[in-house]
Order: C-alpha cells, then structure tokens, then sequence
C-alpha cells in the first residue's frame, strides 16, 4: 500500500466523526440516517474551512495579480468548489488506495514514436494517482506516460533523487529512447530539479512544473518535515540548490516550462513558483490541486511538448 499513510489520517478521521454521529444516536435519539449525515457533514466542513482558509492565507501573502488575470467574483467561487472536489476526490477516494507495484513499466512501452516518454513526478505526500486524470489526457494525444512513487512520505527532497534516476532509466532502456521530459506538479518540481543536481541534464530533454515553489513558499510555515523544511520561503536547501545551479551553467532554467497560477492557494508568493529565464506560463482562477485536474493545464503542457526536442 502506496497512501497507506492518508489511508491512516482517513481512517482515523471517519472514525471521530463517525462517533460523534453515534453519540448523537444514542444520546439524542437521532435516526442512523440523520446521525451519518451528521458525521458526513463534520467531513466536508472541516475540508470546506481548511481550503478556504488555504486561499485566503496564500492570498494574505500573495504576489500582486496582472491586471489581465483578474478573476470576477463569480468564477472565485467556481475556482474555490473546483479546488474543494479535487481535494476531496483526491484526499478520500484515490491517494489512500493506490496499492504498491513492483516496477513503474506497468504498461507497455509502444512502439516507436517522436514524441518523447513523459515521467510525472508526484507532489508532497501523495503518489502516482495523483496523475490519474492528467496521465489519461496525456495519452489519448498518442503519448508514452509514466508514473511513479517516491517514498517515505517525509524526507529530505534530496532523499528521493535516486529514486526518480531509477525510475528515468527504466524507461529509457525500455523505450529505447535518449531522453524524456519530466512534469512534476508542486513537490514533484523540486524533486525533479534534485535529479538533475545529482545526477546532470544529459537524460532530460524537458521539465514541465505545475505549481512548483521554486523559491519557497509561506505556507510551508504551517506544515512540517524535513521536506516541508525544504520548500520554506528562504529555506536554505533551495538556496543551496540554486548556487550550485549557478556554477554548472550560465543559464540553468533554459530545459524548465513553470506552470504557475496566480491563485495558488498552497504556493505564496504564487510567483515563487517561477524560474528565471525559465518559460513561464501564468495562468489565474486555478488552485493548486485543480492544476493537475485542469483541461486549460493540459493544453498548455500539450503546447510546451510540441516544441520539445528529444535527443536520441
């Protein structure tokens, strides 16, 4: 078991909430299907206050938003359930079960093709089904796309680059290919950039981040691990990184594509998920789960592919 960690914390929490809707049964005499009403609303209002507190933190402390990206109040709404679904869709009935695999190649490799393999790289605390949707919109545009999982769910984001170099040759060997791109949402950005730290630029034609802190983000301030560490605003690990990325090239980004949305509830200021002189593409009315369940995220990254060249 992959999530077994976020099968814990759902466990745990259906069973608080599931006394407290006995204890209204028996106590108080409600009926069974009152008292699982209750308790199922305990769920989706403790999730309702927690992302829009997210929001309004991350706007607090948010980068000034373009004149031409302003979103009307109508839409914010729209942004915000989308953001509560992809939560609750992700964070209830798919991390917590995704079983664990003997190899990433679940699939076959295909047959040859111009268009390179993708590997997408997972964010914090989550696993491969947080492609589950993005991955399938990838392939029906005739796309080879891999998943993986990084474990444990805690760790220096150095700790899981030998992982993801497993993972990159794997797939090179079995699709016979030079290079492949990586997309990493959130996390996932880091622990591609900690890759190419350890282990150089030569496998990686492209690196496509979606949401990625890349210079840190206030809101690690209300988490912890040595990873959450790591992603702080100021965190010396990144500082670390970016003067070692300095010394190996006078233009270190010039691979990167970052994904950014100026309403990113989890990345502030939203624009620290940015590189520079990287390609960066800002998009607003997003948060920062919908961008991997975003149709508008996949055109964009669909755009950036076309333009990818992959040596053999």
């Amino acid at each position: 078991m992959v999530g077994w960690h976020l099968l814990l914390l759902l466990v745990i929490e259906v069973a608080a909430y599931g006394a407290a809707g006995r204890h209204m049964h028996v106590a108080h005499g409600w009926s069974i299907p009152s008292a699982i009403a209750f308790a199922a609303a305990i769920y989706l209002g403790v999730r309702m206050v927690l992302v829009a507190a997210e929001f309004v933190l991350a706007r607090r402390r948010g980068s000034r938003i373009p004149d031409d990206l302003h979103t009307p109040p109508s839409r914010l709404l729209a942004m915000y359930l989308h953001e509560l679904g992809g939560w609750l869709l992700m964070f209830t009935f798919v991390l917590p079960f995704v079983l664990s695999r003997r190899s990433l190649l679940d699939r076959p490799a295909g047959a040859p093709s111009d268009k390179p393999p993708l590997l997408l790289v997972h964010s914090f605390t989550c696993n491969r089904g947080n492609w589950f949707w993005f991955q399938r919109q990838l392939e029906r545009h005739g796309y080879r796309v891999y998943t993986f999982d990084y474990k444990p769910p805690f760790a220096p984001i150095a700790h899981y680059a030998p992982q993801l170099a497993q993972a990159v040759d794997e797939i090179l060997q079995a699709t016979g290919t030079g290079q492949l791109v990586l997309i990493g949402h959130s996390m996932g950005g880091l622990v591609s950039r900690a890759y190419l730290d350890q282990f150089g630029t030569g496998k990686v034609a492209h690196v496509i981040t979606l949401g990625t802190p890349h210079q840190g983000t206030w809101m690690a301030k209300l988490a912890a691990g040595p990873n959450v560490r790591n992603m702080a605003d100021g965190s010396p690990w990144l500082a670390a990184l970016r003067e070692r990325e300095a010394r190996r090239s006078k233009n270190p980004y010039e691979k990167f594509s970052c994904i950014f949305t100026h309403h990113d509830n989890l990345v502030a200021p939203q624009t620290n998920a940015t590189l520079p002189n990287a390609d960066c593409i800002a998009l607003s009315g997003i948060g920062h789960v919908s961008l991997v369940l975003s149709g508008a995220v996949v055109k964009h990254v669909l755009a950036v592919l076309e333009r990818v060249h992959v040596g053999r």
